[in-house]
């Protein structure tokens, strides 16, 4: 991702953010956020949404809070089980009041200490200024809570929903089977959105583990070179800019997502600063996933001056290909983003 000079910046900023686990996010004394208004709800919402999803509620109440959520704990199966506690604030405000601290926690903490908000301990990489959240959606229930109508009335929901936000706005980790419900990390443009949204119940902080991703095909990296040998580059065949191989992983894929790694374009000249390759980075990336809806592409890391790591389904693959900002679309081998940055000269 970064040699030379950005290598040790990068390790700098990493060696802080270790320092940094001393400051918590819970002590920021934050205000209701101005742009995004806690809408009221008619009636006992919390309850009729329990009631439609039986599943949830004892369960999610009695789990431990885990404060590190970038990093898988548990499986798909486990998060399920686990499900949603009742969103008791739904009666009175739409939003928990505890999203809201946490958006102008991030604020602070972007404006006041801005080279340590990429590294954050409990979240992705690049994931400043979003906030994990439950997203509990307006549901009857079909039948029993696990049969396939039921399965299938969830889905279209958390499709409709997710159809209205960008890929820039919110990254969905999980979405649930039998209970009408999404995980994941919202910026605060997405909770807006979400705030105003006729099939959203409440929005609230989620302080469950992060479930797993489903295990999916990536580049198989070939032999380890002998050592003393120069290193050949592989050639990968290309579909204009994807990488042919993505196409027979969706093929292959249960869910009809794979892992890519999206390589931007930045123009900036090779001799340019740090920080004005990651503003031009952020400023690519943005515009990459702003053409994306949430649910054709899942974000799951930026590089701090290279390209962005997610899961995409064939419409997002599609629209990847033809994006101007793209350079190349390549199955992830090991889950990063090194190598993503490959800057014009100018």
């Amino acid at each position: 991702m970064c040699c030379g000079s950005r290598s040790n910046s990068l390790g700098l900023i990493c060696g802080a953010a270790l320092a940094f686990l001393g400051f918590s996010i819970g002590s920021v004394l934050g205000q209701t956020s101005p742009s995004v208004e806690s809408v009221e709800s008619v009636g006992t919402a919390g309850e009729e949404w329990a009631r439609s999803n039986p599943t949830s509620s004892a369960t999610a109440q009695t789990q431990p809070v885990v404060k590190d959520n970038a990093h898988p704990r548990v499986s798909a199966d486990e998060r399920e089980a686990i499900g949603l506690p009742v969103p008791t604030w739904a009666s009175s405000a739409r939003v928990q009041p505890a999203v809201n601290e946490s958006l102008e926690a991030q604020k602070q903490i972007i404006r006041e200490r801005p080279s340590l908000a990429w590294v954050q301990p409990d979240r992705p990489a690049g994931f400043e200024g979003t906030v994990y959240v439950n997203v509990y959606l307006h549901h009857e229930l079909q039948g029993a809570f696990d049969s396939p109508e039921n399965r299938a009335a969830i889905k279209q929901v958390q499709q409709r929903v997710l159809s209205h936000l960008t890929a820039a706005e919110f990254s969905l980790i999980f979405a649930f089977k039998n209970t009408a419900g999404l995980v994941g990390y919202v910026n605060e443009a997405g909770l807006g959105k979400l705030a105003n949204h006729p099939d959203v119940v409440a929005i609230g902080l989620d302080d469950q583990p992060r479930p797993e991703d489903i295990s999916r095909a990536r580049r198989d990296p070939g032999p380890k070179p002998t050592p003393g040998e120069p290193i050949t580059p592989k050639h990968v065949e290309r579909t204009g800019r994807v990488e042919t191989a993505i196409f027979d992983a969706l093929n292959d894929s249960a869910d009809g997502y794979v892992f890519v790694i999206v390589s931007i374009n930045p123009d900036v000249p090779s001799d340019a600063s740090y920080e004005q390759k990651t503003a031009a980075a952020r400023q690519v990336q943005d515009r990459i996933l702003s053409v994306l809806t949430a649910e054709e592409f899942r974000l799951r890391s930026r590089g701090p001056t290279g390209g962005v790591h997610g899961l995409a389904d064939r419409a997002g693959i599609e629209k990847l290909n033809s994006h101007a900002d793209v350079l190349a679309v390549d199955l992830s081998q090991r889950g990063s983003i090194q190598g993503s940055l490959k800057p014009r000269n100018r």
